[in-house]
Formats: structure tokens, sequence, C-alpha cells
């Protein structure tokens, strides 16, 4: 197995677990500024500006320093039910950097964050030495993160799975359809 494939296994089981997380979008309301926690800035750094933090991410905080004093499985799941609360296709696109499709490669995802939000992985590329064609190959899975499928190419008509690296605009799956600009590594 490539360090490639094996990169993109690695991405896919993360991808995985994020779009299961998106089932729970996260809460809005805030408390007051003045009872409101703060975390530095990451531009800051020490002694830097402070901003207050969300609730989301009050939770996490809180959740991983409970499991930094207990590190037995209770306190596992319960970080890990925070993450799946709060993590999913909605933050995942902003976290995850634009990429060109003229670059595309193993473990990029063409991602629409929201709620509901979906998820493809490029699972694998390929490059025809005659003609220089460039294809790759898309899996995803919905909720909860199960078995990863590929998906089949519904532009073509012999039911190939590969997909023309060559394309403008969006990318039409079987189910979803992604806008230009969709792909993020």
């Amino acid at each position: 197995m490539s360090d490639r494939v094996a990169a993109g296994v690695a991405a896919l089981s993360s991808i995985a677990i994020l779009v299961y997380a998106c089932a729970t979008p996260p809460t809005t309301t805030n408390p007051s500024p003045a009872t409101q926690p703060v975390a530095q800035a990451q531009s800051g750094g020490p002694g830097g500006p402070r901003v207050p933090l969300t609730d989301s991410a009050r939770r996490v905080r809180d959740s991983l320093n409970s499991a930094r004093r207990d590190s037995g499985y209770a306190s596992f799941r319960k970080y890990m039910d925070y993450v799946f609360a709060y993590a999913g296709t909605y933050s995942l696109e902003r976290e995850l950097k634009p990429a060109p499709l003229g670059s595309l490669q193993t473990g990029d995802v063409f991602i629409k964050g929201g709620f509901p939000g979906h998820a493809v992985l490029v699972a694998d590329t390929a490059e025809n030495a005659q003609t220089g064609e460039k294809r790759f190959l898309l899996v995803q899975s919905y909720m909860p993160a199960q078995e990863m499928h590929v998906l089949k190419n519904p532009a073509a008509g012999d039911g190939s799975p590969w997909y023309p690296a060559a394309f403008d605009g969006e990318l039409v799956t079987p189910e979803w359809t992604f806008a230009a600009g969709s792909l993020r590594r």
C-alpha cells in the first residue's frame, strides 16, 4: 500500500467520523460577555488580545480538562460525544484549505458544509501515460459513519466510477452536487 493510499484511508476515516458528527448543530446561545470565559486570540500569542470563547468551544475545553484528570473510558467517551456534537462538515469546510482543481490528489475532499452538509473523499487518482488524461475516484459514507463506498460517475455512460479531473464548474455525484471551489485539502 503506497503512502498516498494510506494517507487517503486515514483521511477517509477522519471524514467518516466528521460526517457522523454533523448530526447535531452547535448551539447559538451565548452567556453575557461579563460572565463569559476568555481565551487568547491565535494571532495575539501570550499577552495578546483575549477573545470570548463560544459556547461550543467552552464545552470542548471543559471536556478536555475533565479528560486530563481522568484517563478512563467514560471520560474518553464524554470527550468524543462533544467532538461528535460540534464537529462536522460545517466546521470542517472552514478548517480545510481550498485547493485548485489542477492540483487534485488522493486525500483531497469535495465538501459542502452545513446542516445537512456532505463530503466526498478523493480515494485515488490515475493518469494515462500516453494521453496525460487525469481521473479520480470518489468515496463517501453517511451517518453514522459506517462503510465507505465508491461513487459511480453519473456522467459516464459505461457506469465507470472514474471522474475526469478536467472539468469546470460543479462536480455532480449520484446524490450531491458540489459547487465550483468546493475542493479542500
